[in-house]
């Protein structure tokens, strides 16, 4: 999802999910509306997903 103020993403595979996006706030709520409707682990910053290794760096993301 993207509009003027912001981007947001939500992905979903099956009981995987990565909520991420620019916006601290809208992620806030939505992980909060989700706690209060589902029952949810938050395993904090993203370094596999789907037997993929992610890396953040200052010149972006490395996936192997």
């Amino acid at each position: 999802m993207s509009s003027s103020q912001g981007i947001f993403l939500f992905i979903l595979y099956v009981d995987d999910m990565i909520i991420t996006g620019d916006d601290i706030v809208d992620i806030s709520q939505v992980k909060e509306f989700l706690s209060t409707n589902f029952e949810r682990k938050d395993l904090g910053s993203l370094n596999y997903f789907l037997g993929i290794k992610l890396l953040a760096s200052d010149n972006g993301v490395s996936l192997s």
